[in-house]
């Protein structure tokens, strides 16, 4: 391995609300950590002392325990994992809200054969009494990260995300995304691009103009305000037309720390697309194996569509699993509005060939409720 290459990080987190009155079991989305591997944190507040917060005579001793479980997909057998890593730190952060300030609860390593086949548990991180304590607007924040075994990389990746997106650290660069402007440190992105990334980020790097074109009225925007309490500072701004907010949010972050937390980005399909077009390859790689978890019997035709003209190795997976599967697959509101709709989809009608032509292959033509194309 490359050792001046960061590797990359990746998490999930869970935000729950009125954290003291709550009571029952919460889990974060799915998210993957590899084409094999996905998960979900979970917090367990369903036992009677989940209550025990402020008041009772035991609330001292309660504390605040959690678990990473291994998640498998209902669609894609199951291998063994390619990657060379033996061990992996698991490290959790207990996100209080309150100038925005992360608690490091727990980080352990964990021999990664044990981890697929077991997931890891935290127990009693943390007394629920002095956590409540420090919440603002009672809202707890957790958050999982896998990593190396080694913690200076998180370390750095942490002291690196509180430079991102911060006018108060001599920040160069404003991203003008959607009418959203995001802070940047030109120093920070080409060190990083010119590890992670071919040219393609870098091209967009030299876009800089000396003010933001998706602004009519410069003066008036809150960039103007914030410039003129930095001593009128020139900053370079480069517009973000075609990205969505959260995707290049995603990105940005992702460039600065080696930390991507991919569960929370909604159209998975459009970070797939422009991590691939950044020349992200790793971010990209992540990225489709989290689609991957995300399919099911009812949008896996629909997903097939969307992806089926980019990636030909997820395209022939989903191809035959939706022949040997098809009776479920037809009946589902999914398949039946993208049957309707066969021209919105590049390729489609290609794509259902191949289904066809797959489930006589396998013998299951007879099943086939709409005519062939």
């Amino acid at each position: 391995m490359n050792h001046n290459i960061p590797p990359i990080q990746i998490g999930s987190y869970i935000t729950i609300y009125d954290f003291s009155e709550q009571s029952g079991l919460f889990v974060s989305p799915v998210f993957a950590t590899s084409s094999h591997n996905a998960w979900f944190l979970r917090i367990d507040l369903s036992h009677p002392e989940a209550h025990c917060l402020t008041n009772c005579c035991c609330a001292d001793t309660c504390f605040l325990s959690l678990s990473v479980v291994p998640c498998w997909s209902p669609i894609f057998d199951i291998t063994d994992d390619t990657s060379k890593a033996k061990r992996c730190r698991i490290s959790i952060f207990l996100q209080t809200d309150n100038f925005e300030r992360d608690l490091v609860v727990e980080s352990q390593v964990i021999e990664a054969s044990k981890l697929r086949k077991f997931g890891i548990s935290f127990k009693n991180v943390c007394s629920r009494k002095e956590l409540n304590s420090s919440l603002c607007k009672d809202t707890l924040i957790t958050k999982v990260i896998f990593g190396p075994e080694d913690p200076e990389w998180l370390h750095n990746s942490k002291r690196l995300g509180y430079l991102y997106d911060n006018d108060s650290t001599a920040p160069d660069i404003i991203f003008c995304v959607k009418g959203k402007h995001i802070y940047a440190h030109s120093s920070i992105l080409k060190d990083a691009v010119s590890l992670k990334s071919n040219h393609e980020f870098q091209d967009i790097l030299r876009r800089g103009t000396s003010h933001c074109q998706c602004c009519e009225d410069q003066k008036g925007n809150n960039v103007m305000t914030k410039s003129k309490r930095s001593h009128e500072k020139r900053f370079i701004y480069i517009d973000i037309p075609l990205l969505e907010i959260l995707t290049f949010e995603t990105i940005l972050y992702f460039l600065y720390t080696g930390i991507v937390c991919i569960n929370n980005v909604s159209d998975i399909l459009d970070l797939c697309f422009w991590a691939s077009e950044f020349g992200l390859d790793e971010l990209s790689e992540i990225a489709k194996s989290d689609l991957k978890f995300r399919l099911n019997i009812d949008n896996v035709f629909e997903g097939l569509l969307a992806v089926g003209p980019c990636w030909s190795d997820l395209r022939d997976e989903l191809v035959i699993y939706i022949a040997r599967n098809f009776p479920l697959v037809q009946v589902t509101p999914g398949f039946k509005g993208a049957m309707m709709n066969l021209d919105r989809y590049p390729g489609a009608r290609e794509i259902w060939s191949e289904i066809t032509d797959t489930m006589k292959k396998l013998g299951n033509a007879y099943y086939l409720s709409v005519p062939l194309i």
